[in-house]
């Protein structure tokens, strides 16, 4: 066998955050061995490993009205997505989806009066306010039943 990278991807990481996520945010992950709900071993090989703790997301969105400050960039373990590290003004963490064309340390308003009327990268806006033609994403299928489409 001849080892080769063809086919190979590399994902530049010289922007995520290094050091670790926020604590209470970072909650413990169920491992279930190869187990079922009845302790019954049903997948064979399974178990072992080293403990892993997986971070909080915040789909909702809350305090729409509170502008936000995108701290960092992280690796979400078990997602697919990275994930962006914010504060609100009011003193809170949050993780949130990374949207592309943020930068670190952007402010970032939810009212669209503030931006002037075109939608900036991070911003929460009605669908019907939002001119035709726009990037949109984690989008609301209920109103407060936080992002479900991409």
């Amino acid at each position: 066998h001849i080892l080769t990278r063809r086919h190979c991807v590399v994902l530049v990481k010289t922007e995520l955050w290094k050091y670790r996520p926020v604590k209470h945010l970072a909650v413990g992950y169920p491992d279930a061995g190869g187990r079922n709900n009845s302790g019954r071993i049903t997948v064979r090989c399974r178990g072992g490993g080293h403990k892993v703790k997986t971070i909080t997301v915040n789909f909702r969105y809350s305090f729409p009205e509170i502008p936000k400050k995108l701290l960092a960039w992280e690796y979400g373990r078990r997602r697919s997505a990275w994930l962006s590290l914010v504060y609100y003004a009011n003193g809170f963490f949050a993780y949130h989806p990374m949207i592309e064309g943020l930068e670190r340390g952007t402010l970032v308003h939810a009212n669209p009066d503030a931006s002037g009327g075109v939608p900036r990268p991070g911003e929460w806006w009605q669908l019907g306010d939002v001119p035709a033609g726009s990037m949109i994403c984690n989008v609301e299928m209920r109103p407060n039943g936080g992002g479900q489409i991409a």
